[in-house]
């Protein structure tokens, strides 16, 4: 799978899952490349907004929100234009919208990486 289709996987599992310590691993190991935990256990991505905004890529916009009338929180992150993501709790929805953010900038790297040589990009 790329580095893409992961970052996607595992955004969507934050949308749908609860917060694990199985879960913050995989994304420990996914972006930041990092071995597995063990036992020792990874940053808490999916429990804590401080964690989970370490996720977030350098130099974008973020956000979280819960409304009154239980709806399911929904964070943003992104340069400009994005989108919202729900999840069960903050933390989650945060850690999805950064590997989505993750995902897009991975995806133009290697958008940029297959332009042909002297073409600027569109």
């Amino acid at each position: 799978m790329s580095e893409r289709g992961l970052l996607e996987a595992l955004a969507a599992r934050c949308e749908r899952e609860v917060a694990t310590w199985q879960l913050d691993d995989a994304i420990a190991q996914a972006a930041f490349g990092l071995p597995p935990c063990g036992t020792a256990g990874p940053r808490p991505y999916t429990f804590s907004i401080d964690a989970a905004v370490t996720l977030v890529p350098e130099g974008f916009a973020w956000g979280v929100e819960r409304h009154v009338d239980n709806v399911l929180p929904w964070a943003y992150c992104h340069e400009g234009d994005g989108s919202n993501h729900v999840a069960k709790t903050p933390p989650l929805a945060l850690c999805a919208a950064a590997l989505r953010a993750r995902a897009a900038l991975a995806g133009n790297a290697k958008q940029d990486d297959t332009r042909p040589e002297g073409n600027p990009p569109s």
